[in-house]
């Protein structure tokens, strides 16, 4: 058993022959209107039936209404969730790029909204209830992770997660940020001093 995105990346796939045959168990996200561009299918496959799947425009414009799909019988049957709190921060673009699930109930989703100065400006959500509602922990007002491309995400728990940031130089050396209250709060690991070598190897 198996998922995939394909064609336009906005078809969800599902597979229950190790890949011989595809079925298509997209979400019944509304089509793009006239003038709207398409949209791009990204999420999270947790098992065989537990699936959540975000959706947003090759041009990064911000929904209407920002939702997570989910789906617990494999894609049969969808729900949306609540909208994602995103007015508030005047987003000037939507770009889910990174979503994770432990477990059926606790999830999160990095969202980045926007960018300038060596900044990559992003929103953290978390769900405990499958993802029917989306608590935003992180957001360009608390300062948090807001430095740099963020380059991957990873919770071990429902406390402890690290999120990496590539700073191309602005910033030296690997940035790696931790989290012990699941996303809430986050700290950079003290750099380690450099001490010189002296006198030869032996």
């Amino acid at each position: 058993m198996g998922w995939a995105i394909a064609g336009a990346e906005d078809h969800v796939l599902r597979t229950d022959d190790g890949g011989e045959t595809w079925h298509d168990v997209t979400p019944p996200e509304s089509a793009p209107i006239a003038e709207e561009p398409g949209k791009i299918a990204s999420g999270f496959f947790l098992d065989a039936n537990r699936a959540w799947i975000t959706f947003s425009h090759p041009d990064l414009s911000v929904p209407a209404v920002p939702t997570v799909w989910r789906t617990g019988d494999g894609g049969q049957s969808w729900e949306p969730s609540l909208s994602l709190h995103l007015a508030s921060l005047l987003a000037e673009f939507y770009d889910p790029a990174f979503m994770q699930f432990i477990d059926p109930e606790n999830g999160w989703l990095l969202v980045n909204i926007g960018a300038g100065m060596s900044h990559v400006f992003m929103a953290l959500f978390k769900t405990a209830d499958g993802g029917i509602t989306w608590d935003r922990l992180i957001d360009p007002a608390t300062d948090d992770l807001q430095l740099c491309t963020k380059t991957g995400m990873d919770f071990v728990d429902a406390e402890f997660g690290w999120v990496t940031r590539d700073c191309q130089g602005v910033v030296e050396g690997v940035q790696i940020d931790w989290t012990s209250d699941g996303g809430l709060t986050w700290q950079a690991p003290v750099p380690a001093v450099s001490h010189e070598r002296q006198g030869p190897v032996r």
